[in-house]
């Protein structure tokens, strides 16, 4: 079974040139991944206080490998440095 993993993210300094850093940083990262069989990160279009930066949408057969493989990248630690806040759903698809 196929595993989506979401990830929303808030920066830090959410300026339009901070916002594409990162998510060039999350499409480098999901396009050097073996376990990603698919993936997608938009930027929020709209304003408003509670809203995120940045979603990460991934398709993995197995969570827990992704999971490990993208904790290591340079990317991750990138992210985890600029970020504010983050959630994160992961469900069955």
């Amino acid at each position: 079974m196929t595993t989506t993993h979401v990830l929303l993210v808030r920066l830090k300094d959410r300026s339009p040139e901070s916002i594409a850093a990162c998510r060039a940083q999350l499409e480098q990262q999901n396009a050097s991944l073996a376990s990603v069989l698919s993936s997608e990160v938009g930027t929020n279009v709209r304003d408003a206080a509670i809203a995120y930066d940045i979603a990460n949408i991934v398709r993995v057969d197995d969570l827990e490998t992704y999971l490990k493989e993208h904790g290591a990248t340079p990317e991750a630690g990138y992210v985890r440095s600029v970020m504010a806040d983050a959630a994160v759903v992961d469900f069955d698809s």
